[in-house]
């Protein structure tokens, strides 16, 4: 959010407010924030960033007065000058390479005090650095009109073909020149928009004097001052609209002090292409957006229910000019000023009746619909706390990993990963298309690596260490719009003297007997689990299940490794070879007939790999599918 510094003698002066308290008042009730400078004369306000026309203390002036009732709607006018409209032509087939855009403007007749003079170069920097991304998107160029000579031209030449005296400078440079000279200053950051291209662009006037060399300097020739009276403003740009609304802005607050507020001059553009057809623009644009907004919708959104002419009140105060539609009698006409660039849609003129009604007068209640968990969180957050109670410690990893920590994993050499450039689509890795660091090289598959770093950094820790981790992971899936999906994964590892393949094991086991007596139940349900010997099921791991009174059904582990429920529900583990594990000794979790994870004890090599020291089980389970 861009601030800005003021007078605020000046500002209450001009508002012709008393107190300090009643210009916080009002700055708060228009959605502005007021805070304290070092300097005891100075304000800083906060402005939105989709408020340009807000970037200085004339913005500040022109709406706050509008608010009050004291002040016009800030509608630019064209002034009407006949044949005599300036011209600038565009030389497209050059420009098109680097700036292909220009907007100009003329104000006649600005008087400028020191307090204007400064404020009109502050608000063309604060324009710069927020609307228009710090010169990438716009660059703004303001001249001395009786300086230069009209018609005015556009080109975009090599370096070498360039030569001017830059602003504030005695000795005249060419493009290199330039590059050189302001590498060390406060221009340096601007420099490389533009460094690597083999043409800059470039503006003159009819006497091939240069005004700018955008979007780093202008010329010292057409430099503006306290004298000066009429103000020439060129904007080039890589975006049209953008450039637009920067012009906008600035004609819209300083007309406040040229000899006509709101009226500005128009200069005709004229892109000449290289086919050599011309298209010619008149710039800035004065056209007014014009939106209906239905007062259902304005009650829905505020909870007010208002009449069309409150509602018009409201609007107006902000600036706009609404009236009751001719045609529906459920709906506000509105016409936006072109400074208003931030109005694209009737839920912003919306905001501006609510602001204009006063948000202190907004009715609280508590809302009809109430959010709650999604289902997939509510489950992971169930299965992370029974988990802690279990003894389990919780790590938070990385989303990326490099790429030898997952393929290592996955039986590949070291450094002899697959190629990032071919995807199969079908679960394989994500790459980084443009890593930063070698530890961050993929989105990771799986939380393996992860939980095996974090394993490695436990050493110092007394055994048993027990961690998990629930977190999404990212696969390739040419089936979406990305070309990738997440899935919710669950991780679990325990590290002792011994692997620990039976402590996963019951984990595993665990696990999915949480899913079933929590997962797969109504809220108030009486349901009970009762320990109890079952000749088929191992000693100590078969359960009565009790609902309500009522034995209705047990569940266990089979020597077989499968455990069955009521209803089809069964968990079935199928030994299968891994890379990550210990041939015969891992294993595939099957649910309801479908692959949701494995487990299994670490391979040696990985042990080392991660430095983890001693041996250690593995579970990973894919929540999704257990939803």
């Amino acid at each position: 959010m861009p601030t800005i510094r003021v007078n605020e003698h000046a500002l209450r002066e001009a508002l012709e407010i008393e107190t300090s308290k009643e210009l916080d008042s009002l700055l708060f009730m228009y959605g502005l924030e007021l805070e304290e400078d070092e300097d005891p004369a100075l304000i800083k306000v906060d402005i939105p960033a989709n408020r340009p026309d807000l970037l200085s203390i004339e913005g500040l002036i022109i709406y706050l007065r509008r608010y009050m009732g004291t002040g016009p709607a800030p509608r630019m006018k064209p002034v009407d000058i006949g044949e005599s409209m300036l011209k600038m032509t565009v030389k497209s087939e050059e420009v098109d390479q680097i700036r292909p855009f220009v907007v100009c403007a003329v104000l006649r007749g600005v008087t400028f005090t020191e307090a204007a003079y400064n404020s009109f170069i502050d608000l063309q920097d604060k324009l710069h650095h927020n609307l228009c991304r710090r010169r990438r998107l716009v660059a703004i160029g303001t001249h001395d009109l009786s300086t230069i000579k009209a018609p005015f031209r556009y080109h975009a030449l090599p370096p070498k073909d360039i030569s001017f005296i830059p602003l504030n400078c005695t000795e005249e440079m060419d493009g290199d020149d330039l590059m050189k000279h302001y590498e060390h200053s406060h221009l340096s950051d601007f420099l490389t928009i533009i460094r690597d291209s083999p043409v800059y662009p470039v503006i003159y006037d009819s006497d091939d004097v240069v005004l700018s060399l955008p979007p780093i300097i202008n010329g010292d020739h057409s430099k503006i001052s306290l004298h000066t009276k009429d103000v020439f403003i060129e904007a080039t740009a890589t975006d049209h609209t953008k450039a637009m609304m920067a012009v906008n802005s600035l004609t819209t607050l300083f007309s406040m002090h040229s000899s006509t507020p709101f009226q500005v001059e128009q200069v005709e553009v004229i892109y000449e292409k290289a086919d050599g057809s011309k298209v010619s623009e008149i710039t800035p644009s004065l056209k007014e957006v014009s939106l209906s907004v239905g007062m259902d919708l304005i009650k829905s959104y505020s909870g007010v229910d208002l009449s069309r002419e409150e509602a018009c009140e409201c609007a107006n105060k902000m600036g706009l000019v609404c009236s009751p539609s001719p045609k529906c009698d459920k709906e506000i006409d509105c016409i936006v000023p072109v400074a208003r660039g931030d109005i694209m849609h009737a839920c912003d003129i919306v905001e501006d009746v609510i602001i204009g009604y006063g948000l202190d007068k907004i009715p609280q209640h508590l809302p009809e619909a109430v959010g709650s968990f999604l289902p997939l969180n509510r489950f992971t957050d169930l299965l992370r706390m029974e988990l802690a109670m279990a003894g389990y410690t919780e790590t938070l990893n990385f989303s990326m990993c490099s790429a030898d920590d997952y393929f290592y994993g996955r039986g590949f050499p070291l450094q002899q990963h697959p190629n990032p450039h071919v995807c199969d689509g079908k679960g394989g890795a994500v790459w980084l298309s443009n890593p930063k660091t070698e530890s961050f090289h993929i989105m990771r598959p799986s939380v393996f690596p992860g939980l095996m770093k974090a394993l490695g950094r436990s050493k110092i820790l007394a055994r048993p260490v027990k961690l998990f981790e629930t977190a999404d992971i990212t696969v390739s899936d040419e089936k979406t719009d990305t070309g990738a999906r997440n899935e919710r994964h669950i991780g679990v590892v325990y590290s002792a003297a011994e692997d620990g393949f039976e402590h996963i094991h019951g984990i595993c086991d665990f696990i999915v007997q949480k899913i079933v007596t929590e997962a797969k139940w109504e809220k108030g349900m009486s349901l009970k689990l009762i320990e109890e010997e079952h000749c088929e099921f191992l000693s100590g791991r078969g359960v009565k299940v009790m609902y309500e009174g009522k034995e209705i059904g047990k569940f266990g582990v089979k020597i077989v490794t499968e455990a069955k429920w009521e209803k089809g529900m069964s968990l079935k583990l199928i030994e299968e070879e891994h890379c990550e594990f210990l041939s015969g000794r891992g294993v595939k979790v099957m649910y309801e007939g479908k692959e949701i994870g494995k487990f299994g004890v670490v391979h040696p090599r990985l042990i080392k790999y991660f430095d983890i020291g001693f041996p250690c089980s593995y579970l990973e389970l894919n929540l999704n599918k257990l939803l």
